[in-house]
């Protein structure tokens, strides 16, 4: 007697993100001619997934074993199917593009199959930046100084990573700390610092140095943007940007007169000061 097995595997979803669920559906047909005894499907998952649960199967017994699994079927009639159902995550510190399951069925009548699947694997990266002045309310013509934080809040590290502010009008950049900054050029406002690579959980500190001009209107605002290499995966944009207003003190110049109502003064005679 001879029997012809088929294997199918899919997945979904494809592409998955760093962190989240995957499901495979393996579906093991007996296409004949005849009737399949024994039937053995055995799928390891790959590095970079970590099974949850057991396996469901539509025929026969699921044995689990720590990342790997069997599905024994004892008969498989001519033109029937077993449908194994898969639940895995990606590990929150993998770090490829792509992942392949490949499972394996045969049987006594049957040489063995084989079936792979790629996924591919998006990074997970959640980007946030904070920003606070250090002095509020300030005067004009005193230096004011920005403290930036930006934390990977994601699973995957962040390359390329950079803080693009646009100072306000009234104020002049002084200097900028903790990474490699680029301008701001002669008229505009407009400079990066450059951080590089960051970590999953990690923060890096930049601190912004600016005088308020004279001229400087009752409040100003600084706002930061904060991007990466992985921009196209962020999976919270809300906290990409960073805003800091500042109020600035009114603006006093007292200024005195003082006349005397005689001059020159007579001795003995009164003599006035105003003072305005």
């Amino acid at each position: 007697r001879a029997a012809t097995l088929t294997v199918t595997k899919t997945d979904s979803p494809d592409p998955v993100v760093v962190g989240d669920n995957l499901t495979h559906t393996i579906v093991v047909t007996n296409t004949g001619p005849s009737t399949a005894t024994n039937v053995l499907v055995t799928d390891t998952l790959p590095a970079g997934l970590t099974m949850n649960g057991t396996p469901t199967t539509t025929i026969g017994t699921v044995t689990p074993s720590a990342n790997s699994f069997s599905v024994n079927i004892p008969t498989l009639t001519v033109g029937a199917s077993a449908t194994i159902i898969v639940q895995s995550t990606v590990d929150q510190n993998f770090a490829g593009t792509t992942v392949t399951n490949t499972v394996n069925a045969t049987a006594d009548e049957a040489t063995t199959v084989q079936a792979d699947e790629p996924t591919t694997v998006n990074p997970s990266i959640d980007l946030a930046i904070t920003k606070v002045d250090t002095t509020d309310p300030i005067d004009r013509g005193n230096n004011q100084v920005y403290t930036l934080v930006v934390t990977n809040n994601g699973f995957s590290q962040a390359n390329g990573v950079v803080i693009n502010d646009t100072l306000p009008a009234n104020v002049t950049f002084v200097s900028a700390t903790g990474g490699t900054v680029s301008g701001p050029a002669v008229g505009s406002q407009d400079f990066s610092v450059a951080l590089g690579a960051l970590a999953a959980g990690s923060s890096s500190t930049v601190t912004v140095t600016v005088t308020v001009d004279n001229d400087a209107p009752d409040s100003i605002t600084n706002t930061a943007i904060v991007t990466s290499n992985e921009n196209a995966f962020e999976t919270n944009t809300a906290n990409n940007t960073a805003t800091a207003d500042t109020t600035i003190n009114p603006a006093v110049d007292l200024a005195i007169t003082k006349v005397d109502s005689a001059d020159p003064a007579i001795a003995g005679n009164p003599l006035t000061y105003t003072m305005t």
